[in-house]
This record gives structure tokens, sequence and C-alpha cells, in this order.
């Protein structure tokens, strides 16, 4: 795939599309939907095609018109290679390089690509959810415990907390109102360590920034 970076349209791919595709084409400008020429039973299974349809630039006495632009989603290169020389290549993104790739279909990785991390620092973000069912039974943790634990794992050095702030003391007891802190952090053995103690006490979801520098 390191082939279409050489495309004028080229971009890295921006995030795992419906949990399975890391590369997308837009083909277009068509003027009416379906335009485009697959074989279905050759790529069965391989492809998801969404279609929708864009303003193009107004004549000269101001009318638009609409044009339907065609995005195949798909892992496979020969068919991403026939859509380039057959059709008019509005955008194509892939992966940056195989590191890229490989976070990109980590199952245990929600990956962005962007070109600059969280507040120009920070590659992974933290969220952290509690169910209203978990925090009523007998073996839930109090979210002052589940904090200082935070504490100790994210400090100062290497992440940042948005949300709340570092004093818990008036968490001792449970709060209605109360949402644990979005980290921003750089510390991926903390985060592991985090979803080894409490995977099963609380919700952890992880979104990982990949910029240019930090694929290289």
């Amino acid at each position: 795939m390191q082939q279409f970076r050489n495309h004028p349209n080229w971009q890295p791919v921006r995030k795992l599309y419906y949990k399975k595709y890391y590369s997308v084409i837009r083909v277009g400008n068509f003027f009416h939907r379906d335009a485009i020429a697959i074989d279905r039973r050759k790529f069965d299974g391989q492809y998801r095609i969404v279609d929708r349809y864009v303003g193009l630039q107004p004549d000269d006495q101001g009318n638009t018109a609409f044009a339907s632009v065609a995005s195949v989603y798909t892992n496979n290169v020969e068919l991403l290679n026939y859509l380039a020389e057959e059709y008019n290549v509005l955008e194509v993104q892939t992966p940056y390089n195989e590191k890229h790739l490989t976070y990109l279909t980590d199952p245990n990785r929600d990956i962005i690509y962007r070109d600059k991390a969280w507040y120009d620092k920070y590659h992974h973000k933290v969220k952290v959810y509690e169910t209203w069912r978990h925090r009523n039974s007998a073996d839930s943790k109090k979210p002052y415990d589940l904090l200082c634990m935070f504490d100790d794992l994210f400090t100062d050095t290497d992440s940042r907390w948005q949300g709340i702030g570092r004093d818990h003391t008036p968490l001792k007891t449970h709060s209605r109102y109360f949402s644990y802190p979005t980290i921003y952090t750089n510390n991926e053995p903390s985060i592991m360590l985090l979803k080894m103690a409490l995977n099963d006490v609380i919700r952890i979801s992880v979104e990982t920034v990949v910029t240019p520098d930090f694929l290289k």
C-alpha cells in the first residue's frame, strides 16, 4: 500500500473504519448512484461502499449541481489498485507505514491519526466509566480508593487530568454527581496496569493518537 503515498490525494488513514477496514478510496464525481463496477464474486465480503452527494462549483448563473461520491472501504490492495486506475480518485487513505498498520489492527487499541498529539504532548487518552449497577453492588470500590490508585499510576510528570483535580478528600463517600477524570498520558505501562487491576471493576476506554513523529 506504500505506493499510494505518492498519489497527490493521499492521506494517512485516520482510524479503523467499521472496526475492520484500514483503507478507503473515494472516487467520483458521478451523476447517478452505483456508477462504479466491482466484481462482487471476486471481492465478496472484502469491501463496503458508502455513497454520498456533494455540491459542485456553481455555474455562472449560481446554479449548483450535485454529484455522487463513492467511498470504498477495503483492505484489498488489488481492489484499491483497480479503483485508482479506472476512476477519478478524490481521496485515498492508507496506513502511514507498517507501524501504523500494527497499531490499527491491535484489538486492544482505539487508534486515531492526527497531525499533533493532545496538548502537543500526550498520545493516550484514558476515560473511565462506572455503571450505577456496579456502584451499588456489594463489592464496589469507592471513587476515593480508585482515584488514589490513579494518583500512583499517572503522576504530574507524565500525565494531565481533565475534569477534576487531585484532591479526592470530598469523594470518600459516593456522589451521584461524580464522574471520573479524563487522563491524558504517555505512560503506557500504567495504562496496562490499570486495565489489569480494574478491568472487572470499571469500564476503561483508551484512545491512542498517532502522529508522523510518533510513527517514525
